[in-house]
């Protein structure tokens, strides 16, 4: 009497194996936040600010944070999903922007991902809130993204260059 067998090509385990290495690979790699290369504007303003009072950012600003030896650049904008003006949505989305601290200490880059909420109905505010906006803490520091503007509206596309983000920085 014979006993049925399954025909396993010979490579199969090793197929397997390789596919399963990949798949670790790539989930377990920290990948770097990176803009859409359109959102990017090259060239900007380099000025310094004081801690703890609103100032505004457009994309290739360089701002220069007083006593703290560090600057933060508005690199991109990464999300741009807020419920547009004109319209009702359930949900209201969010705006995110990519900040890279710069620290002359150390001389190092780190990358923030700074978000603001949309609104789900035409009373979209435009005023600095910082209740709504989230607060990253950094090492001695609280960054907080507090607006981005324009607000989108319906129909109407929006050029990186025309972003401006309202932020502040506080020690922590």
């Amino acid at each position: 009497m014979r006993v049925p067998t399954t025909y396993i090509p010979a490579a199969a385990p090793f197929l397997g194996l390789i596919f399963g290495s990949i798949l670790l690979l790539v989930g377990c790699r920290e990948f770097a936040v990176e803009p859409d290369p359109s959102q990017i504007d090259e060239g900007g303003r380099t000025f310094d600010v004081p801690l703890k009072e609103f100032f505004e950012i457009r994309p290739g600003d360089v701002v220069g944070l007083d006593e703290t030896l560090r600057s933060i650049e508005f690199r991109g904008l990464i999300e741009e999903s807020r419920c547009p003006t004109g319209t009702t949505c359930e949900f209201p989305g969010r705006a995110s922007i990519l900040l890279v601290v710069s620290s002359r200490r150390d001389d190092a880059e780190y990358q923030l991902l700074a978000s603001v909420p949309g609104s789900t109905n035409d009373d979209n505010e435009s005023e600095p809130d910082a209740d709504r906006s989230d607060r990253i803490q950094f090492e001695d520091l609280i960054f907080q993204l507090t607006s981005l503007e324009p607000y989108p509206e319906v129909g109407v596309p929006i050029r990186a260059e025309r972003y401006v983000a309202t932020m502040r920085v506080d020690p922590r």
